[in-house]
């Protein structure tokens, strides 16, 4: 925080080589808010005689002090030695010498005065038998205040919180809770206790990043200070992509509670905060727990374009896949893998295999290829454990009709290591499925279960894996048990059986009775 308060102070001779003397921009006094630093500005003519420049602080360093590390000849620089240097920080005189020629030149010199605790100091200058004005730097002020690098706030985008702590845990805080999120990385002078809460962990400068979700105003209060920010509706419409070409990049969105970032593409997510705070990924989305600030990362398995969605926001990514980070082939990577010489990495640390790891094109960002290729003997093999060349898949030989199977997709490297985590794997079946369709590499490997069509004829499955250009199969056998009966067998129906009564025992056979033919009245008249 500067200040410039003009006031009077006791004016050099006329006769004296020092010009002027500034306090923080003026010609007069100022109070200065604890642990703030302003510039001290001393113009004077330097001496032919070769007297030395002095400025003084009279407090002690309590109070206030110089910074010997920043001051510097603004104006006339010529060979003038500055004492103490940088290696004497804090220091309440500061000596210039005087250059060699013995020409009268118009000389700058600005130095820092920092506020270290309440009092006073009286600030002044002698050069060439004369001194500046005396002016009196008030440190002490121990009001809080907040300020904002940006006021308006943009949705999705972090501006920096500053605010001046008078005192250990004294707590920033922000309402409505809702509008947006303070980020839990990227704190200085203090701690992250929630999206509106942080805490101060000693008086000075505490910086907080702070996100805006909603429109609206947010009122930030600390010590009983208070100041608004203004969240801004307005918005690209676009994600904010940290690079549009190459093997890997940031996003950076605003979530809204229960929207999720997705990818299409060659690609898969391999980590993301909300709010600063880590949040589970899948290979093509991040769902969004809570509203606030989303910075995603994701790499590239294969070249393409990838296409990020947010809500209304959106933006294209190509991969440019030629391994990490746009990096080439390392043909030394694998040849020499893990020889190590002298504590050092071995061939990967002499000619001429070291100006490979370090210059294009192989491994032109080798992140791994620190402290000279020679902090450890395994970095340079992990630049190509993104590139996945071959594939194993194990699992059951044989599943019945409606079973599962467990199966295992094994991926390596370039370099003949398994592949980094994250690493995306498409998983397909010719018959059946194969869940999940597409899954995220842990330990090099991926987990999946085979289902089997619940009645087919007896065949063989193919299941497929691909990551990358890299892809293998495997064949299943696919069996089902016989699910018809046989038709029931029975017994001929035997005809009905007929067994005739006995006869009686005294049975006449007698002819049948046809009566008497008209014989009786014959009788009747031979009777006549």
């Amino acid at each position: 925080m500067a200040f410039a308060v003009l006031l009077t102070g006791k004016a050099a001779p006329t006769t004296a080589a020092p010009v002027s003397l500034l306090i923080n921009g003026a010609a007069g006094n100022a109070n200065v808010t604890l642990f703030q630093t302003i510039p001290i500005t001393s113009n004077y003519m330097d001496d032919a005689t070769n007297a030395n420049f002095v400025l003084t602080s009279s407090a002690a360093v309590g109070v206030g002090y110089f910074s010997g590390w920043n001051a510097t000849m603004t104006t006339n620089p010529d060979g003038q030695v500055i004492t103490p240097n940088a290696a004497v920080p804090n220091t309440t005189s500061l000596t210039v010498t005087d250059d060699a020629d013995a020409v009268s030149e118009s000389t700058t010199f600005t130095a820092f005065f920092y506020c270290a605790g309440t009092g006073t100091t009286n600030i002044s200058y002698t050069q060439g038998g004369g001194a500046s004005a005396v002016y009196v730097i008030t440190c002490g002020s121990t009001a809080s205040s907040i300020a904002f690098s940006a006021n308006p706030g943009t949705f999705g985008v972090a501006l920096t919180v500053t605010a001046v702590c008078t005192a250990a845990g004294q707590t920033l805080t922000t309402n409505p809770t809702t509008t947006g999120a303070f980020g839990a990385t990227g704190i200085t002078n203090g701690t992250f206790n929630s999206t509106s809460q942080v805490t101060c962990l000693a008086a000075g400068n505490m910086t907080v990043p702070y996100t805006c979700a909603t429109a609206g105003t947010v009122v930030f209060t600390i010590n009983a200070v208070t100041n608004s920010l203004t969240c801004n509706a307005s918005t690209t419409g676009a994600l904010i992509l940290s690079a549009t070409t190459g093997y890997t990049a940031t996003v950076t969105g605003t979530c809204t509670a229960g929207a999720i970032l997705t990818q299409t593409g060659p690609a898969a997510f391999t980590g993301a905060t909300i709010n600063g705070v880590s949040v589970t990924v899948a290979a093509g989305s991040v769902s969004c727990t809570v509203a606030g600030s989303i910075i995603a990362t994701f790499a590239c398995n294969s070249t393409g374009t990838v296409y990020l969605a947010l809500g209304g926001m959106s933006g294209t990514f190509y991969c440019n896949y030629g391994g990490i980070y746009g990096g080439g082939y390392n043909p030394y990577a694998t040849q020499y893998p893990t020889t190590c010489a002298n504590g050092y990495n071995g061939y990967n640390a002499t000619y001429p295999y070291n100006g490979y790891n370090g210059t294009y094109p192989y491994s032109t960002y080798n992140q791994y290829n620190t402290g000279y290729n020679g902090t450890a003997c395994n970095y340079n093999q992990q630049v190509l454990n993104n590139v996945p060349s071959s594939l194993t898949i194990t699992g059951s030989p044989s599943v019945t009709c409606g079973g599962t199977s467990q199966v295992t997709v094994n991926v390596l490297a370039s370099n003949g290591q398994t592949v980094s985590d994250g690493t995306a794997v498409a998983l397909a079946a010719s018959v059946g499925t194969l869940s999940p369709a597409t899954a995220s590499t842990v330990g090099g490997a991926v987990s999946a279960t085979y289902t089997a069509p619940a009645n087919i004829p007896a065949t063989s499955v193919t299941l497929r894996a691909t990551a990358g250009s890299a892809s293998n199969t495997t064949g299943v056998s696919v069996t089902c048990a016989s699910t018809t009966t046989p038709p029931a067998t029975t017994a001929p129906v035997a005809p009905p059986s007929y067994s005739p009564p006995a006869p009686p025992s005294n049975l006449v056979i007698s002819p049948p009775n046809t009566g008497d033919a008209g014989l009786k009245a014959l009788e009747a008249v031979c009777d006549d």
